[in-house]
């Protein structure tokens, strides 16, 4: 007697099975949720170019060469002349600098910047992102020779302007040369930026020599390496010692500095004299003071801080020009010693930033000892942590002041953008309401930057109170830069208008000068002349008439568009003007003024999009997760969650300038340094979900979870139920879920949506591990969706059973019911329930290959054979009714003429495709026959009998797709043999075989003999169904349906105004609306096909050209409705007048409604497009319909 089993064993075997299966579906499961969550944080492709949301980007600037040539043409030729000249290099200049900034500064700071530490050898890396980053390095460097040669032209036209018989020639004089000045400032402030860039820079420096070493090693050493070394490599080592000696020696700023100051250059000798160290001075003296006196007021202007990093370059300059022969200007040297009393840093380039004291004490020569104290750069540390502590307690007063000041604006904007009575008063408010937003974001980007550059150099904490005011003030600088997103659309319908009346208003100015110039020479010729000498009235003559000249030539400018060459020669002529000293004050700072909002509207976006950005917060990173912690430590202020997360999105400028474009990444994929270390967009966007993920998400998610569980547990034992209003729990994460979706450049994700996912998973990861406690998470669910709602899917565990849905073998048992209530899609091989014949309008029954093979692997494969054979039968009751129709005498007599009129134009040669207008006479008279009770026509009926044929047809098909599908997936279990071994043969061989061995081993040998059968055989049931009936209905006794292709155009009729009609009724979408709705009704296509095949009917079918000439009438009937629209159209017009109806139709101001010909048209039109794609559909649908009987 064998042992019995041990129970224990046969438990943990079964425990065993059921673990392994567990951890199979988990395993699933995590990766699906995984693909799921990743598909649900992306965004498309976004490309680089398109990371600005804006719905409208505003650009007033024409694309114009800037050329003054011409601009300052006047009849004062050595005005003209030299303030051409003048013009040109300041051009040049400001164009170079502006191609350092946007090219050259962002790719310099952020070389070597990463999310994460370099893989690999940190040496190679280094060296490989260097080597990439040579082209652009080189083209700096021709960028810097270029704008050194130009500051050089630009110094010595200055110091030969401000020469004693120069000065005497022109009307634009040294001390009043304000643009050239400000010129070579430029250039010397982008220098400076250069250098406080590269010192920021803490890899290019260690990545030069690990560049150099290896090139060295590549001459001295070529067999330490792999591969064969050029031959130029020594070329390119000298290449590299030079631009490594340009860029990180001495400094770009004081290599040009101590070159061009240097006794024997040429700056030297023309800006030595007393004369330009004078005008230097006084230009130095009013732009500082004039700068220093609106910080941090509210006439605060975007550029002044940035202005005065290159007003601080051109002191220095100016002080080493100074000599015993020309002394410095002690009291314009004292102001500039003031700045850092005012301003502690300045910004530079993003988070690059400027300590005025530090870099004076560092950059003055030593002759200016007498006036700087030994102490100044200790005295201006210790000033910096006084200064800090005043701006973090005056803080939050400030920052309320800029909430209210924004609010105000935000209202005041809004009901600018509103239609005005006075176009001219709302163009007047509506520029100074722009430039004040502007203002007002440019201050708080400017406190909120000091704010965290001092707490970055003095190594200061930020406490918890600080770090709320911080974000604030980035929620409320974001905020402003929304609200001029969100107006875009409208300021850029307006700022052309704008920009025309600024000009305006400008040359009213200029006119008004000019008008007073006048009549001050009309008075000094009239009264003066005996009241001064010849030599004075003549000077002040020529003062007037020189200031005349310049003020015509500035109203000339003003005319032309507000390109760059315009207004830097319009600020010559400002600069001329006030040098004449014949304006006054007033007017000049009116002018000015007016020029200055000019300056700003024209180019408007650049400066909000300047004013508003937040990128320098890529270098404090930190301040992300410690923001967000407080966002969701006071989820009341949720709101800022969107503001705080485009603030460090802005980044993207930065990261996007050195970064190829995605639709040329594998081209530039070598030439691109920041990739080749970790850093790009999508890596960045990933950094910013996971800090967000980590502070606010992940808690939420465990928050809401535990909260649900006291809920449930409580509910259990006391009977607790739910109280919206006062439930603590649900009102602090409340504000957070209501927060639309978050958009970050290539990312996008929602809180709910990311709540729901996560609690998904987290519930149906806790029913895989514990299966008898599904149905607590079930209650978990349900309730998170009645106390948050949230839409978390209960947890399923799996049945492993086969596909479920329709029983084939009850439908293969009333295939009549199944052909009416079913349509069939013929590419994708699938039927559809009808909703007519739904059982539940919501839920709609389909069949489909996979569940006919779930069916035969259920049924067994003569499942197959039992479709034909249902099938078979099906067809032959319907031909009997097809006879019957095409029998009767009626339908006879009519077949009949059609087919002979169009043999008889055929044999004579004169056939041309059958007509529409036949075809729908055809179906007039199929009408006039009557109805059936049910209200459908004698040729619905028919159209009905052929669709139920092609369904039939379709589920022959279906069901031998089925059975290959099944042999296919049946097949792959079986080893590839030649010959197949038998089960049977090899079961006799066994010692003792029972008859039960023996007849399993039969059963499976026959199986598998009837699985390769099958799957080799490939029967083609089509063929065979064709066939069979061909036999049957070509004999005389049939000869009645030899006109049936004749009766197809109406039918096809009669199909496409069915299909249409079913299609309207599925959009409609509304209740008892279209019980025959549906998409597709692809059964009627191929039921034709096989009764034309049947009927051996294709040829003449296809002499009749029907399609061609569906195609051609609605082409001509388009045409035609077309053509009377636009008459009637016309005729409306000159009824109306041409003009009125004209504006109307453009402006949209005073039209009347179009005509009624023309609505009629529209419609008829729109008819017509339905129609005919309804029909090319059939033509396509036929023509692959018949392709499966192309073997038959």
């Amino acid at each position: 007697m064998a042992e019995e089993e041990d129970p224990a064993i046969a438990v943990e075997e079964q425990f065993e099975t059921t673990r392994r299966f567990l951890d199979e579906w988990l395993g699933q499961l995590r990766d699906t949720t995984t693909r799921l969550r990743k598909q649900a944080n992306t965004v498309g492709s976004l490309q680089l170019r398109q990371q600005h949301f804006a719905p409208c980007q505003i650009t007033t600037l024409p694309k114009e060469y800037d050329n003054p040539m011409g601009l300052l043409t006047s009849t004062n030729s050595a005005f003209s002349k030299l303030a051409t000249l003048l013009a040109y290099l300041v051009l040049d200049a400001e164009r170079l600098v502006d191609q350092i900034e946007r090219e050259s500064c962002p790719k310099l700071l952020m070389f070597g910047e990463q999310s994460l530490a370099p893989q690999g050898n940190e040496e190679g890396t280094m060296q490989i992102a260097l080597a990439s980053f040579l082209p652009s390095l080189h083209h700096l460097q021709v960028l810097l020779e270029q704008l050194e040669r130009v500051t050089v032209n630009l110094l010595a036209q200055l110091g030969a302007l401000c020469a004693e018989q120069l000065r005497k020639a022109t009307i634009l004089q040294g001390p009043h040369a304000i643009t050239a000045f400000m010129g070579v400032a430029r250039a010397l402030g982008i220098m400076l930026s250069l250098d406080c860039i590269l010192a920021r820079n803490r890899h290019l420096v260690p990545a030069f020599a690990m560049l150099r070493r290896l090139l060295h090693t590549s001459v001295s050493e070529p067999d330490t390496l792999s591969g064969e070394v050029p031959a130029n490599v020594a070329q390119l080592q000298a290449a590299v010692a030079a631009l490594e000696e340009q860029l990180t020696g001495r400094g770009i700023f004081r290599r040009f500095v101590t070159a061009q100051t240097s006794r024997g250059s040429l700056s030297h000798e023309a800006c030595s004299s007393a004369s330009f160290l004078s005008a230097a001075a006084g230009f130095l003296r009013r732009e500082v003071s004039l700068r220093i006196s609106r910080i941090d007021g509210p006439q605060e202007r975007p550029q002044d801080r940035s202005e005065l990093v290159d007003l601080l370059a051109f002191s220095v300059m100016y002080s080493r020009l100074c000599s015993d022969e020309a002394p410095f200007d002690r009291k314009t040297m004292r102001l500039i010693l003031d700045i850092h009393g005012r301003v502690p840093v300045l910004p530079v380039f993003s988070d690059v930033i400027l300590q005025p004291a530090t870099f004076l004490s560092q950059n003055l020569p030593p002759s200016l000892d007498t006036i700087v104290p030994p102490t100044y750069a200790r005295q201006a540390n210790a000033q910096r942590e006084a200064q800090l502590a005043k701006l973090m307690g005056d803080f939050e007063p400030h920052l309320q002041s800029a909430a209210l000041a924004s609010t105000a604006w935000l209202t005041h904007i809004d009901a600018l953008l509103a239609p005005q009575k006075s176009q001219e008063v709302s163009l007047t408010r509506m520029g100074a309401a722009l430039v004040r937003g502007l203002h007002l974001a440019a201050a708080q980007k400017a406190r909120l930057h000091t704010a965290i550059s001092l707490h970055a150099v003095l190594g200061a904490p930020l406490n918890r109170a600080a770090l709320r005011l911080l974000s604030h003030n980035i929620c409320l600088l974001k905020g402003l830069q929304d609200a001029f997103d969100r107006h875009s659309t409208g300021i850029a319908e307006m700022l052309p208008q704008l920009v025309t009346h600024i000009k305006s208003a400008a040359q009213g100015l200029l006119a008004a000068m000019a008008a007073g110039l006048r009549a001050k020479l009309r008075q000094m010729q009239s009264v003066q002349p005996r009241l001064q000498t010849k030599a004075r009235r003549e000077k002040l003559h020529a003062a007037i008439s020189h200031a005349t000249t310049a003020v015509q030539t500035a109203m000339r400018i003003m005319q032309g568009p507000v390109s760059g060459a315009h207004l830097v020669s319009l600020a010559q002529c400002v600069d001329a003007v006030e040098a004449t000293g014949q304006v006054g004050a007033s007017d000049l700072q009116r002018l000015e003024e007016t020029l200055y909002a000019l300056r700003t509207l024209a180019y408007l976006q650049p400066n909000i999009s300047q004013a508003t950005s937040c990128a320098f917060l890529y270098f404090h990173r930190e301040l992300l997760g410690a923001s967000l912690a407080e966002v969701w430590a006071h989820p009341e202020e949720a709101a800022k969650l969107p503001y705080l997360l485009a603030a460090f999105s802005d980044a993207h400028d930065l990261i996007r300038t050195c970064s190829p474009d995605p639709a040329t990444a594998h081209e530039a994929r070598h030439h691109s340094f920041l990739l080749r270390i970790g850093k790009s967009p999508n890596a960045y966007d990933d950094e910013i979900l996971a800090t967000l993920q980590e502070a606010v998400l992940a808690p939420m998610a465990g928050h809401i979870e535990g909260d649900l569980r006291i809920h449930l547990h409580a509910s259990r034992h006391t009977g607790a139920h739910l109280d919206p209003v006062n439930d603590r729990s649900l009102r602090s994460v409340a504000p957070l879920l209501r927060l639309q979706t978050l958009r970050l450049l290539t990312r996008a994700l929602s809180i709910r949506e990311y709540v729901e996912s996560t609690m998904t998973c987290c519930f149906h990861r806790f029913a895989g591990v514990s299966p008898g406690s599904w149905q607590t998470y079930a209650r978990l669910a349900s309730l998170a969706k009645e106390k948050y709602g949230l839409q978390v899917a209960a947890p399923s565990l799996p049945e492993r059973s086969i596909s479920q849905g329709v029983d084939v073998l009850e439908l293969l048992r009333g295939i009549r019911r199944f052909a009416t209530s079913y349509a069939f899609n013929l590419p994708g091989q699938v039927f559809i329930e009808r909703v007519s014949a739904a059982r539940e309008v919501k839920h709609l029954n389909t069949l489909g290959v996979e569940q006919v093979a779930a069916a035969i692997h259920t049924q067994g494969l003569g499942l197959a054979d039992n479709a034909v054979n249902a099938a078979y039968q099906f067809l032959a009751r319907n031909f009997t009714l097809l006879s019957q129709f095409l029998f009767q005498d009626a339908v006879r007599a009519r077949l009949g003429v059609e087919a002979r009129v169009f043999a008889e134009s055929r044999s004579s040669g004169e056939a041309g495709p059958y007509r529409m207008a036949t075809a729908q006479r055809l179906a007039a008279d199929f009408a006039r026959l009557g109805s059936a009770p049910d209200g459908l026509s004698y040729l619905d009926h028919l159209r009905k009998l052929i669709t139920e044929v092609g369904n039939a047809m379709g589920l022959v098909r279906l069901m031998r797709a089925g059975s290959m599908h099944y042999c296919a997936t049946a097949m792959r279990q079986l080893p590839a043999e030649e010959e197949p071994h038998s089960f049977a043969a090899a079961a006799q061989q066994l010692p003792e075989p029972s008859d039960a061995h023996l007849a399993a081993a039969h059963t499976l040998d026959d199986a598998l003999a009837q699985l390769r059968t099958h799957a080799s055989a490939g029967t083609d049931y089509f063929a065979m169904l064709v066939r069979v009936f061909a036999r049957e209905v070509l004999d005389a006794g049939h000869a009645h349906l030899a006109g049936f292709h004749a009766l197809v155009p109406a039918l096809s009729l009669a199909a496409v105004e069915a299909g249409l009609l079913a299609k309207e009724g599925l959009a409609r979408q509304r209740r008892g609306a279209g019980p025959d709705a549906a998409f597709t009704d692809d059964g009627f296509a191929l039921g034709l096909a096989y009764l034309l095949k049947v009927l051996q009917q294709d040829a003449e079918f296809d002499a009749l050209q029907w399609f061609d000439s569906v195609r051609h009438h609605y082409t001509a009937e388009r045409l035609s409705t077309k053509k009377a629209a636009e008459q009637a159209a016309l005729a409306s017009a000159e009824r109306t007048g041409i003009g009125q109806w004209l504006s109307g139709l453009v402006l949209g101001e005073g039209k009347e409604e179009a005509p009624a010909e023309v609505q009629n048209a529209v419609l008829l039109l729109a008819k017509t497009d339905r129609y005919n794609a309804e029909f090319e559909l059939l033509r396509n649908t036929l023509a692959c319909a018949r392709v499966c009987f192309c073997r038959a």
